[in-house]
């Protein structure tokens, strides 16, 4: 049914009636809409109209009062105040294709039909409707009809709702139809209609429509408030959501006297068409980062470029806050409250602390859309930007990079890694779970940076005590070369003699014990579970061997590049005659554990090991046997000791340490053995002499004993560290290189007087142990947050992976650490309206373009798709001259060479066409017949074509 409601609005048109009516429909999709329809009235029929609206008043008031009580019905006429109000609509033109925009004014409506209940639910905007038509009533557009087929209401061409789970259809019907309230699609304030021809006139309103008393998902209640007691059989939801949506009206005036319309707000009419010849588009402006390291994207486009302000600066800037989590295990959020936009040419605001950019689409302003996309409300990390930056051409262990606990800063940052120590971390007390766990300060070779504030910050670390991080063996091959072996595979080197040292990769994990160079370029080194590695550039690189044993091997000597003997575990002796790279095992007539071996000539060679063993070779190792060796003084334990290594500085003079200070001498190439008293019964582990006088052995608790003549008198030095001293090596009488556990190197210039800690830094490691697992040292950020002081905001550790051939990092490496973030307060973008941001026309045209002008239509017919429908009888005729440039001049001849018209064009270049009533220069409808035109474009050339009006 239809209820016609009749309301005198005097206040535009004193002759004008408005007729405003409610079309009540029912359809499949959509079931109330309101049209205003304002019909125009002649002066002698108002007072039949006025005696009409009394008539119907009087024939029906009973009844609308009758349907304004009953529940969930409500009489709505068009200056309800419960109808938000209309939107305010733009149009931009383009070619194939139209963009309507408009204002946010009615999302704000507060209904007041629904004072008793709370504000939240009084403010019930819910979306926008878009209705198209190519009729100024909108007639095409008026096709929703009810169950009996009858029309009631337009079909919208989209339709955008709030993100608020009110959806599907309002529980409220008017004569059995429902409101479609929407999907939850989301708010749009932009259409873009690409189903439109050029040249055709189109009709656009927007409507706001409301929710009425809606909630999401219309639920009944539970308890019969009468009664207290839960209900047998719930309410139906239409008694209990009464109050139905309503929408903005069509804000328009029609006259079908004449086809004129007036349009307010939210109607617009718009012909698309392409630009002027030698059009150029406008290209969005680039937005330029200024300030901040935000993870989110913003975009700014141009939709209306008759609004865009030329030659224009705009800044981006945001505000934000700390929201605390819900626990101690919760991470502290830090949202983004909202973002302004200004001028800079003017200081003007253009949006102001706005936040519904988290929600919606923004207004569009100055001619501009800008979109925002936030990276998130939880910092984490950028895996993409995140890396390793070297120049080496080794593969740094995978690193792992995450929140350590609830305060998540909004930074990026780097570590810069050397091959000394350069910085020192910060004690800290690390809570891990109900323990605490005290790190203490270490010196280390990394840095750690906030270049979000282009800060050095403090840090604690982590040393992983299952890393093994003691050096156990050291040679020079000259005064400045030197390298160094040890646990988890640790090969370091250094080209300054010793001031710095580097990691090289060594191509394994396990614990090297030994090391041996023959010449400047040519070493070998050996270990634990049969590890053998060889290097030929110096220790840069080393290449990893199989000696195809699983016998721990604790020493390592070459005679020459081929030739070769190492040692090690129940009596194992291998020799090599290729290099290293096959082995066979020599019978060395002992089950002990053989610690070193040296070779004083090409035929003789010691092996000293476990319980006093010495065995000799005068055949250049072929066969090996401890006949002839004697001990000469010491007690009968000291003949039994655990000997850990030996050296000769000629074929005659040799020196053995070993277990509690244990110290012998032969000066007859090893068979005869004197003792020589240690000033302390320690563990001795290694001794080097360089000459016959001159020597330093090293041991456990920090121990460096020295002597200067030959061992005859040793005196204690102080080392200044109570770590494990593993390996000695004297480069001349004065210069003394030491390493061990820590790792600990150090070194003397002066003989021992003195010695100096060329390195005991903590370096950041990781390795995998003998289980397979994988174990890596942590660092620690220590930062403010909010108002809270030095917490740990970040930690970093690293996961080896041994396919790859990982390797710590070392001098030159750099750690890239990039987090996604949402924008803050430090964020600044900016972006400039040049001329390429503006629609524009070359500077150069081609003739041939004019080739391009077309009459359409051509023949022109009066029932053309292009031309208006008629009113009032013939109508407007309409010639359209398409892609024209923006200045030209068309001369129209017919086909007798008689001047009919002549059109000087001076288009917008943003327009391609000049739209000719048809009608010569005296004001006359032009006949039917052939027409030539002339187009003439300054600066471009001329052309020619013609046109036909036919009946």
């Amino acid at each position: 049914g239809m209820n016609i409601m009749i309301h005198n609005d005097l206040s535009k048109k004193p002759e004008l009636l408005r007729m405003n009516i409610m079309y009540k429909r029912f359809s499949s999709t959509e079931f109330i809409f309101s049209r205003n329809y304002k019909n125009v009235m002649q002066k002698p029929l108002k007072f039949i109209t006025l005696i009409c609206t009394t008539l119907f008043l009087v024939a029906f008031g009973s009844e609308l009062q009758a349907q304004q009580s009953t529940p969930g019905y409500e009489i709505v006429t068009p200056t309800d105040p419960s109808t938000p109000p209309a939107p305010k609509v733009f149009i931009v033109p383009a070619d194939g294709k139209v963009t309507l925009y408009w204002d946010d004014i009615a999302e704000n409506f507060i209904d007041p039909a629904l004072s008793n209940l709370p504000l939240v639910r009084r403010q019930n905007f819910e979306g926008y409707k878009v209705y198209k038509s190519t009729d100024p009533e909108f007639k095409d557009a008026f096709a929703i009809t009810d169950n009996q087929g009858n029309i009631q209401g337009y079909r919208p061409v989209a339709q955008f709702d709030r993100a608020n789970g009110i959806t599907l259809y309002h529980p409220a019907a008017i004569n059995g139809m429902r409101f479609w309230l929407g999907g939850d699609s989301g708010i749009q304030r932009i259409f873009v209609d690409e189903n439109v021809i050029n040249g055709k006139t189109y009709y656009y309103a927007v409507v706001a429509y409301t929710h009425g008393d809606a909630v999401p998902d219309f639920p009944a209640p539970y308890i019969n408030p009468q009664t207290g007691q839960p209900y047998e059989f719930p309410p139906a939801t239409n008694t209990i959501y009464r109050h139905s949506p309503r929408e903005s009206l069509l804000d328009m005036d029609f006259n079908p006297g004449t086809g004129v319309l007036q349009m307010g707000r939210n109607v617009i009419s718009v012909m698309p068409n392409a630009g002027a010849s030698g059009f150029i588009e406008p290209t969005d402006p680039v937005v330029e980062r200024i300030s901040g390291s935000a993870g989110g994207t913003i975009s700014v486009s141009i939709v209306d470029p008759a609004k865009v302000l030329p030659n224009t600066t705009y800044s981006i800037t945001f505000a934000d806050t700390i929201i605390p989590g819900r626990t101690t295990l919760d991470p502290d959020l830090v949202v983004t409250q909202s973002f302004t936009l200004t001028n800079l040419e003017t200081g003007e605001k253009v949006f102001d602390r706005e936040s519904r950019f988290r929600t919606e689409q923004l207004l569009i302003k100055d001619g501009l859309l800008v979109e925002l996309t936030n990276a998130g409300d939880t910092v984490r990390v950028n895996d993409a930007l995140s890396t390793w930056v070297t120049s080496g051409s080794e593969q740094k262990h995978n690193f792992q990079f995450g929140v350590s606990t609830r305060y998540s800063k909004l930074s990026d940052y780097r570590i810069d890694f050397y091959d000394a120590p350069v910085s020192r971390s910060e004690q800290y007390t690390l809570r891990v779970g109900a323990l605490n766990l005290v790190l203490p300060a270490e010196d280390v070779n990394f840095r750690v940076f906030n270049t979000t504030t282009n800060e050095e910050i403090p840090f604690a670390f982590f040393v992983n005590p299952t890393i093994p991080r003691d050096l156990r063996d050291l040679v020079f091959v000259n005064a400045n070369r030197g390298v160094s072996v040890g646990g988890a595979g640790q090969i370091r080197i250094t080209s300054n003699g010793g001031e710095t040292w580097s990691n090289v990769n060594s191509n394994t994990t396990q614990r090297l014990l030994s090391v041996y160079f023959l010449n400047e370029n040519l070493g070998w080194a050996v270990g634990e579970n049969g590890t053998l590695v060889k290097s030929e550039d110096g220790g840069e690189t080393w290449v990893d061997l199989d000696l195809n044993t699983g016998l721990d091997l604790y020493d390592v000597q070459f005679l020459n590049a081929q030739n070769g003997f190492a040692v090690g575990e129940a009596g194992a002796i291998f020799r090599t005659t290729d290099g290293g790279f096959s082995w066979t095992s020599i019978p060395s007539n002992s089950i002990r554990i053989l610690r070193s071996v040296h070779f004083v000539n090409e035929n003789v060679g010691v092996i000293v090991g476990n319980t006093s063993e010495i065995i000799r070779t005068t055949d250049g190792g072929l066969t090996w046997s401890r006949v002839g060796v004697t001990f000469n003084g010491g007690t009968s334990a000291d003949q039994f000791r655990n000997l850990t290594s030996v050296d000769f500085v000629d074929e005659n003079n040799g020196w053995t340490v070993g277990f509690l200070g244990v110290i012998w001498r032969t000066q007859d190439g090893g068979l005869t053995w004197n003792r020589q008293q240690a000033p302390q019964n320690v563990l001795l582990n290694d001794i080097s002499f360089f000459d016959t006088n001159n020597g330093w052995a090293v041991g456990a608790n920090g121990a460096v004993f020295a002597t200067t003549n030959g061992g005859s008198n040793w005196t204690a030095q102080q080392s200044q560290t109570t770590t494990s001293l593993n390996s000695v090596y004297a480069l001349s009488g004065q210069t003394v290189y030491i390493a061990g556990d820590g790792p600990t190197i150090l070194n003397t210039d002066v003989g021992g007087t003195t010695w100096q800690r060329t390195t005991t830094e903590k370096r950041f490691r990781a390795f995998i142990d003998n289980n397979g697992l994988p174990r890596s040292d942590e660092i620690y950020f220590i930062e403010d947050f909010g108002n809270e002081t030095d917490v740990v905001t970040w930690k970093v550790s690293m996961l080896p992976n041994p396919r790859a051939g990982t390797v710590d990092p070392g001098e030159g490496d750099q750690l890239e650490l990039v987090t996604i973030k949402p924008f803050t307060r430090a964020d600044e973008f900016r972006f400039k309206i040049t001329d390429a941001n503006l629609p524009r026309v070359s500077s150069v045209i081609e003739e041939d373009e004019l080739e391009k002008i077309k009459v359409v239509p051509n023949p022109y017919v009066v029932s053309h798709i292009g031309e208006p429908n008629p009113y009032g009888g013939s109508g407007a005729r309409q010639l359209h001259f398409t892609h024209l440039p923006a200045q030209c001049t068309i001369r129209i001849f017919n086909v007798s060479g008689q001047l009919v018209q002549i059109i000087n064009v001076n288009n917008n270049f943003g327009v391609d066409r000049y739209i000719w009533d048809m009608r010569n220069s005296n004001g006359h409808e032009i006949p039917f017949g052939v027409y030539i035109y002339h187009v003439e474009a300054p600066g471009i050339g001329e052309t020619t074509g013609k046109f036909a009006v036919i009946k």
